[in-house]
């Protein structure tokens, strides 16, 4: 957001065609970076529920957690159900030499243990793993179930409405996938 505004300013303050010409150029890229459209240029959807988000001249990819749309039109114990088979898959790019790089999360305990055990067979390198705040799964939880559970008879019930308001220890990760031939 900073390159863009200075970006701006200087496309003002310039008088010269072909440098305003590059600068419009440039301008033109930061929006599309600040903004992330086209979406499809910028992000690779990894499964219904994670997708991996590259931006041009950047080293690092970064990996969160986005519903697809789809994956809301089921009932909650089919997404719950589902969304615990794609975290045990979603380490499964890493054996694709497309996807070698960098990489960067914020994550609970769940996915940084996946992570590691990936360590430990050599088929990527974690650079940085810290705690960095305490946090419920509500907000996760209503955007997985499309804030369903207050709709839902059984919620007072449900073992994943229960589990989503304890607080879990959050990650700051960073990793690098390499592929070894």
């Amino acid at each position: 957001m900073l390159m863009l505004l200075i970006t701006f300013f200087i496309f003002i303050k310039i008088n010269k065609s072909l440098l305003s010409l590059i600068l419009l150029i440039l301008l033109i890229l930061e929006s599309l970076f600040v903004l992330r459209k086209p979406k499809s240029i910028f992000e690779h959807r990894l499964n219904d529920y994670f997708i991996i988000v590259r931006y041009p001249f950047c080293k690092w990819s970064f990996i969160f957690q986005q519903v697809n749309k789809k994956a809301l039109e089921s009932e909650c114990k089919n997404i719950y159900r589902n969304l615990s088979r794609e975290i045990i898959h979603i380490f499964n790019f890493v054996d694709s030499h497309h996807q070698r790089g960098y990489y960067r999360t914020i994550t609970h305990t769940v996915i940084k243990d996946r992570l590691k055990r990936l360590e430990r067979k050599q088929k990527l390198k974690i650079l940085t793993c810290k705690p960095i705040y305490l946090k419920d799964f509500t907000k996760i939880k209503k955007s997985i179930t499309n804030n369903n559970c207050k709709r839902c008879k059984g919620s007072q019930h449900c073992i994943w409405n229960k589990s989503s308001i304890k607080p879990r220890q959050f990650y700051f990760v960073e990793f690098y996938i390499y592929w070894l031939f």
